[in-house]
């Protein structure tokens, strides 16, 4: 069997779903926004189903050129279309359909990394700048022949390292002192050897247990809860020791990262140039493509990769448009998003209104009937936003 996308989990036996109605398909953010934007093309026409190459081709070159819409949102629509279309009996041709979905799931995922990597870069400049604006690194008055290593000036002659557990996504106790003193920021290859060294010969703390020295990460305390970056190459090494050197903003510290052994995942080559990316959005039947290249940039154009745990989501908070109703409530496996809104919001809508969920940014429509955990992960705390609609009436008439 091929390698499935890298949204998809591997296929596990599934617990038996009640049926959804032809209605509730119908009324799904995927097929409204797919119905929409072929309305806008061809206006005489009224109905887009079964959904044929040239309809599926128009839609995704439309999503393409707005270029605001993420790949893991644009996947999920791709799941609604396909889920309406087979409930109409007619089917899904996915030699037909696969490929096309395949193409721009990848551009936009690779102008996603782009984005991310861009941005990681304009917080290594404004460290930069605000430190330099300081005084504290002044060009002037370091001394050429120490490397930069002056510790006059900001530098400090250790990195803190921490680590976490790779099953749970929890830091541990405990931290250690892992000396820069003998790094030559000239020979950036050579350093990162050396560091590696000095992390695989450092003495862990017991209470830590099994640790993996072959992969270290860093981060930055800026990057809130951001994932951290592989440090595996000359432009990663190169990008943390300009953080480091310049860490005398308050709150912009950098930290080495390892953590513990997995039990049952898949070891991911710190040195490699291909590092995959964590799952994203399940799919029940998933267009077959191999991991995107990384984005071709000067710098860190390989150092786009999560930390090896899988982070769950552990808080919902919910709000409407104006107001926030419930803030931070603790998410458990069974959680679903009926009982975080019933919890929220005692009261009942008006008659002939009804309660939707949806996502932060507005791409994604929440049925309130699932778990929580099983469509929102990667981040620790997510918000839901509450909005009331009327109820359509359907005419069955017409149906």
């Amino acid at each position: 069997m091929p390698a499935t996308r890298k949204h998809l989990h591997i296929a596990k036996p599934r617990r038996r779903q009640r049926a959804v109605s032809l209605t509730t398909r119908a009324s799904r953010c995927g097929v409204k926004n797919y119905v929409n934007v072929l309305k806008s093309l061809h206006s005489q026409v009224e109905d887009f189903f079964p959904v044929t190459k040239e309809y599926m081709q128009e839609y995704i070159e439309v999503k393409r050129k707005q270029n605001s819409i993420k790949a893991n949102s644009l996947d999920q629509y791709f799941q609604h279309i396909e889920s309406y279309n087979m409930a109409l009996g007619h089917g899904w041709d996915s030699e037909v359909f696969e490929p096309m979905m395949r193409e721009v799931l990848e551009d936009l995922e690779q102008a996603e990394g782009k984005r991310k990597i861009e941005r990681k870069m304009v917080d290594v400049n404004n460290i930069t700048a605000n430190a330099s604006e300081e005084g504290v690194v002044a060009s002037s008055n370091i001394n050429p022949n120490n490397n930069g290593m002056d510790n006059n000036h900001g530098y400090a002659p250790s990195v803190t390292l921490s680590c976490f557990d790779a099953s749970h996504g929890l830091k541990l106790e405990s931290t250690l002192q892992i000396s820069l003193a003998n790094l030559d920021p000239n020979d950036p290859l050579l350093s990162l050897r050396s560091l590696c060294d000095s992390v695989a010969r450092s003495r862990f703390p017991k209470r830590w247990g099994d640790v993996d020295p072959s992969r270290i990460y860093f981060r930055n305390d800026m990057w809130n809860d951001s994932q951290p970056l592989p440090l595996h190459d000359e432009n990663s090494f190169k990008m943390f020791w300009s953080l480091h050197h310049n860490a005398s903003v308050p709150g912009s510290e950098v930290h080495l990262v390892v953590y513990t052994r997995r039990s049952s995942g898949t070891d991911i080559d710190p040195l490699s140039t291909s590092i995959p990316i964590a799952p994203l959005t399940p799919r029940k039947s998933p267009p077959r493509i191999t991991n995107p290249a990384p984005a071709n940039l000067d710098m860190l154009s390989e150092s786009l990769a999560p930390s090896p745990t899988f982070q769950q989501v552990k808080a919902i908070t919910i709000r409407s448009p104006t107001k926030t109703y419930k803030s931070n409530i603790a998410v458990t496996d069974t959680t679903t998003f009926d009982s975080l809104l019933k919890f929220a919001i005692k009261k009942q809508p008006p008659p002939g209104k009804q309660f939707v969920l949806q996502s932060a940014d507005g791409e994604l429509e929440y049925m309130p009937e699932d778990h929580v955990r099983k469509v929102i992960f990667g981040t620790g705390h997510a918000e839901v936003i509450v909005r009331i609609e009327d109820m359509r009436e359907i005419d069955f008439t017409q149906f």
